[in-house]
């Protein structure tokens, strides 16, 4: 009888063995699993992480390149970047309407299509003549049309004040040096009223003066005493000094984008 005890208490315990064993299985099949599904839900977190680092760079990168375009000075393009039209003519002087007294004035100037600077984009489409605007505020450049009353920026270009009330004129200037240039009125016509005194006086300096005189004024370096310019032709014998910009561009000259 104590044999068949001691038998049904082995086989009491193998059973209690093998559940618990089972059991531990069991359980590290679920602690495996947890961490394979944790290191899956990492691995899937550090993606997320670089691609949003990744599109938030080329953000950064285009947000700085745009802002950086769209601060570029107008006056920095190359020639081929925009185009410009003078302001209507003063039939009067034959000068640019906005001519200054310091011999200057405003050109407007239209980007091209696609063109950033200053933070004002070039037009994407060119705007064509139609009948709601009036000729005069339409003006084509480069093969676009354009609005003349909305110009992206202005260039300054070199103009020869005439002032409207008391003109000058250059060819009746170099008549009267020629022809009575003894007596002195071409000083007295254009201002110098002393000098044409002594012109007067002296009978041109002996002739002398008078060559002279003719001289100077044709070469235009004797003007006005107001200093404002002669009123001549628009394509007329006028000499002018050139600058260096883009009508008188260098090739050695480097772009600033370059």
């Amino acid at each position: 009888g104590s044999c068949c005890v001691v038998e049904y208490r082995n086989r009491k315990g193998i059973k209690e063995t093998d559940a618990l064993i089972l059991f531990v299985l069991q359980m590290e099949v679920v602690v495996l699993l947890f961490s394979s599904f944790i290191v899956v839900e990492a691995l899937l977190l550090l993606v997320g992480l670089l691609v949003l680092v990744e599109s938030g760079g080329e953000d950064l990168n285009n947000s700085s390149s745009s802002s950086s375009s769209s601060m570029f000075p107008c006056d920095q393009l190359f020639p081929s970047m925009y185009c410009c039209v003078d302001p209507p003519f003063n039939a009067k002087t034959v000068q640019p309407m906005n001519c200054e007294r310091n011999n200057t004035f405003n050109r407007l100037c239209f980007l091209h299509p696609g063109v950033v600077c200053d933070g004002k984009v070039g037009m994407e489409i060119p705007m064509q003549q139609n009948n709601n605007d009036t000729q005069d505020d339409i003006v084509q450049c480069n093969g676009f049309w354009y609005n003349r009353t909305e110009p992206d920026f202005y260039e300054t270009g070199q103009c020869h004040f005439v002032d409207e009330d008391n003109i000058y004129d250059f060819e009746t200037t170099v008549a009267l040096s020629v022809f009575f240039g003894m007596f002195g009125f071409d000083r007295f016509y254009l201002g110098h009223y002393g000098l044409g005194l002594a012109k007067f006086c002296t009978l041109g300096g002996v002739f002398i003066w008078q060559v002279i005189d003719i001289v100077l004024v044709s070469l235009q370096i004797v003007g006005p005493a107001d200093g404002t310019s002669y009123r001549m032709p628009y394509q007329g014998p006028r000499i002018s000094k050139l600058y260096a910009n883009n009508e008188t561009f260098f090739p050695g000259l480097k772009h600033p984008l370059q």
